[in-house]
């Protein structure tokens, strides 16, 4: 808030004066001075018991010190009370704002001339605190979310009238600008990874955002320049919170890298994806994906949201980059099939994997199946003949599971409804399944393979 640097001392310098401290009214950690004084009192008799000699010059110098040790104290309790104070003050206005965000009756353009006002209100403070003042900075982010949440940046200006537009152009203008701060933020590593995951969803629903055809489309070339701007930095960080922090933060940043795939594919950009090969992040998840059979059975026996949210963004990310031809060659080059083979997953039958105590396991496993699935088909799709033979012969390795997959979509054996989730999720299974096949052109290639013999006699492997 302001310079309150340590005083310069000699008489009393390496002085403990740790004792003398205690905690405020507001849980400060502010100096007792009157028990900061009785201890300088007691260093300078000390002194004299020591038979040191002290000229009236040292004893001047001594006062002056003193009185500096007394004076930086009493500004640093001070700045803290004060600091304190502020932070109570802003807490109240932000609640109050939020009440009025949440409780109003406007609609349409004056409902967004309001939403606007209060989100100029807030820029300038958040921008200030936003890298060196957590806690307020927190408090400003927080709203400023509600607040982007709360926008509807699909209405498209084509649309409206001519008031709108201007607004929707102021709103698009501040809505850049939180961008900005945010992406500063999470660039310098601001504060807690509870703060970091609000900066993370404010990027995630701007660019959410972005790729509707709303509001804020003309924003899109500029918002890609900014990201690329950043550069290296900014995506290294995210993707260290995505691997090694707080379980809010590392889902947020895992999500905000599926949303900056997707915006730089609706871009045409290669910037984001060459970042994350360079960096070996898209090598670490893969690698990763050789436990997440064990990960995703843990989590059905202790039904963690947090890590089966974690989970699914990982997956859902790896599926945003096999759906690039350059995301799906590193993808593949990271041994993805080899990651999932190695993971067991598709060994496992299904049926007697499950956990019986838990009616929805059945469900979870065969929905990690498709996701799995749909990965590998978006791959091999985007790449084309060079990876034909691998998906051929993960689809010979598991035949059965095929077979058995598009029998149940078929209705053979289904103990369910059709409308039932599990139901939906081997639905999914098997359409990843039938995209494998097609892409890979794995029947003309099965019959190939069979002895002229089996090929007349025996039943085709899809009935």
């Amino acid at each position: 808030m302001w310079d309150n640097s340590e005083p310069a001392v000699q008489f009393y310098k390496g002085l403990d004066l740790s004792t003398c401290f205690e905690q405020d009214v507001d849980d400060n950690s502010v100096a007792n001075i009157e028990r900061v004084k009785d201890i300088l009192q007691l260093k300078r008799s000390e002194r004299r018991g020591e038979g040191v000699l002290l000229t009236a010059q040292d004893f001047a110098v001594i006062e002056q010190e003193e009185a500096s040790i007394v004076e930086h104290l009493v500004s640093s309790n001070r700045q803290k009370q004060i600091a304190s104070q502020s932070l109570r003050v802003l807490k109240t206005w932000t609640s109050l704002l939020l009440v009025m965000v949440e409780s109003n009756d406007f609609k349409g353009s004056a409902r967004t001339s309001f939403l606007l006002q209060t989100l100029q209100a807030i820029l300038p403070g958040l921008e200030l605190y936003a890298c060196d003042r957590p806690a307020e900075a927190a408090e400003l982010a927080k709203l400023g979310k509600v607040l982007l949440f709360k926008l509807d940046l699909t209405t498209k200006a084509s649309t409206v009238d001519k008031e709108s537009q201007n607004i929707g152009s102021l709103v698009s203008d501040k809505l850049y600008q939180l961008f900005q701060i945010s992406l500063q933020a999470i660039g310098k590593w601001a504060g807690t990874s509870d703060i970091r995951a609000i900066y993370y969803s404010i990027c995630y629903r701007y660019l959410t955002g972005m790729v509707d055809e709303g509001m804020l489309v003309a924003e899109r070339p500029k918002t890609m320049r900014t990201i690329q701007m950043y550069g290296e930095r900014l995506i290294s960080i995210i993707c260290d919170d995505a691997y090694g922090s707080e379980p809010d933060s590392q889902t947020g940043a895992m999500i905000l890298l599926n949303a900056l795939v997707n915006f730089s594919r609706a871009e045409d950009s290669p910037h984001v994806i060459e970042t994350l090969n360079r960096l070996n992040f898209i090598g670490i998840v893969i690698d990763s994906l050789r436990n997440v059979h064990g990960e995703w059975t843990h989590i059905i026996k202790t039904e963690d949201k947090a890590q089966e949210t974690y989970l699914s963004s990982k997956l859902a990310l790896l599926l945003q980059l096999a759906q690039t031809r350059i995301g799906a060659k590193y993808v593949l080059h990271a041994n993805l099939l080899r990651a999932l083979e190695l993971s067991g997953l598709f060994a496992a039958d299904p049926e007697l994997q499950s956990d019986r105590a838990k009616p929805r396991a059945l469900e979870k496993h065969y929905e990690l199946l498709a996701k799995a699935t749909h990965i590998i088909g978006a791959a091999i799709v985007c790449r084309g003949a060079s990876y034909v033979g691998q998906g051929q012969k993960f689809l010979t390795d598991h035949r059965m599971l095929v077979t058995h997959t598009l029998k149940r979509s078929a209705g053979i054996g289904a103990a369910e409804g059709g409308d039932s989730p599990l139901e939906e999720w081997i639905e999914e299974l098997a359409e990843g399944f039938v995209v494998l096949i097609a892409a890979t052109g794995f029947l003309e290639h099965d019959n190939q393979a069979m002895p002229e013999t089996r090929r007349d006699t025996g039943p085709s492997l899809f009935h």
